[in-house]
């Protein structure tokens, strides 16, 4: 293996562990030195470690307020006993926090789950609905066709029907509605008036 692939290995290691090394940790302090204070780096392995480590906090500090600076010294103040405690803390708080996340998760799953069945049966029911109906349509149309079949020699008529003679439908008078007129056909087809 090349050693430049071993190099970039070995601090995506690093980097992963969640503790990089010593090493790791000044190699971090040199470069933030140099690219803060634009000083070439290989300049800076010269500088002794106390000026550095001094540079880095106090420009650290310099950025902050009030209450940010007093809680940076709160917790400087703590003993390795509390970071261990509030690590440990930290730690259960997480793993209740990833336990949670999990359980929310699953019972969005199932609410989806739950929700896409319910859609599912209704949309089920719709189709079996509209089957029916089709059903019922088309039996409709068949009984109706054979009642028309049934009924339609009783509809038809056996005869033709004719004028008979002697009888003349009224025609529209232009006379008084008081008077009126009222005329036939005879047998020998002249009108008659009465």
């Amino acid at each position: 293996m090349h050693y430049t692939k071993a190099l970039q290995l070995l601090t995506l290691k690093e980097l992963q562990s969640g503790d990089p090394s010593e090493d790791y940790r000044w190699r971090w302090y040199f470069r933030w030195y140099s690219k803060t204070f634009h000083t070439p780096l290989h300049l800076v392995y010269d500088i002794p470690k106390y000026d550095i480590i001094q540079a880095y906090w106090e420009e650290h500090f310099e950025g902050l307020d009030e209450t940010q600076l007093a809680l940076e010294l709160e917790e400087a103040l703590k003993t390795d006993q509390e970071l261990e405690a509030e690590a440990l803390t930290k730690s259960a708080d997480e793993l209740e926090t990833k336990k949670f996340a999990e359980m929310a998760e699953k019972e969005e799953q199932a609410s989806k789950e739950k929700a896409l069945a319910k859609q599912k049966k209704a949309r089920e029911e719709l189709i079996s609905k509209q089957e029916a109906d089709r059903k019922a349509t088309d039996n409709l149309i068949k009984a109706l066709g054979d009642f028309s079949e049934a009924v339609k020699p009783l509809t038809q008529p056996k005869m033709k029907a004719r004028r008979l003679p002697g009888l003349a439908i009224p025609k529209a008078s232009t006379e008084d509605p008081g008077e009126f007129s009222l005329s036939f056909t005879d047998l020998d087809g002249e009108e008659q008036d009465l």
